[in-house]
């Protein structure tokens, strides 16, 4: 995944992209584009693509986006988009709406071999990069949700996280291994009440607090 679109402080810059005809023309505005993620999968490694997953705001299209046409396989959960007439490679469509990846090579104004190539082994891992984005989104929530139901009290303004038990005050019966303060407390206190526990130090030991 491209860290393009991760930091908004950095100045914008807008590259202009197309299929090789002409008739799909679209430009991305983002950070400079220093970053793209080469899938290993069996479709993304035989057309080459270098992918790029700009937001909503950043993608703007600008001729032929009805134009395209999208071909799926395995699960089906995204659309490979294509110029029909000259078959380019241009985008990469979650069907449910929450992501669009770009080709970068279908961008004019970038030199691809200047950029850094990220290459994931497996589609799945590349989606999973791609999929990292919601999963940060929902976490929040997901913990918020978790925490009331615990609780059985509803907050206005719940933790994120889980709030943690108080430490447990239960004091354990049992001197502590390597203890050097029970003891003498007690044979001392034997010394007082009794001048006799003085010759006996079992007796001491044993005499109760």
């Amino acid at each position: 995944m491209s860290e393009a679109a991760s930091a908004p402080a950095e100045e914008l810059k807008t590259y202009h992209g197309n299929c090789h005809c002409g008739a799909f023309k679209f430009t991305l505005t983002v950070p400079e584009i220093r970053s793209a993620s080469a899938c290993s999968c069996s479709i993304c490694s035989r057309k080459g693509y270098l992918w790029v997953v700009p937001t909503p705001e950043q993608l703007h299209i600008e001729q032929g986006g009805d134009g395209l046409t999208s071909y799926l396989f395995g699960p089906k959960n995204w659309a490979h988009k294509f110029c029909p007439t000259c078959g380019t490679g241009l985008l990469c469509v979650k069907l449910d709406g929450t992501m669009t990846c770009v080709n970068v090579n279908a961008l004019r104004d970038l030199d691809t071999r200047a950029i850094e190539v990220k290459t994931y082994v497996t589609l799945s891992d590349f989606h999973l990069q791609l999929l990292l984005r919601e999963v940060e989104q929902n976490v929040s929530l997901m913990l918020r949700a978790e925490w009331m139901e615990a609780s059985g009290e509803n907050h206005t303004n719940p933790p994120t996280s889980p709030p943690k038990p108080p430490p447990s005050r239960a004091k354990s019966s049992r001197p502590t291994r390597g203890s050097a303060t029970a003891a003498p407390s007690n044979s001392r206190s034997s010394r007082q009440i009794s001048p006799a526990s003085t010759s006996s130090p079992t007796t001491a030991a044993s005499a109760p607090a």
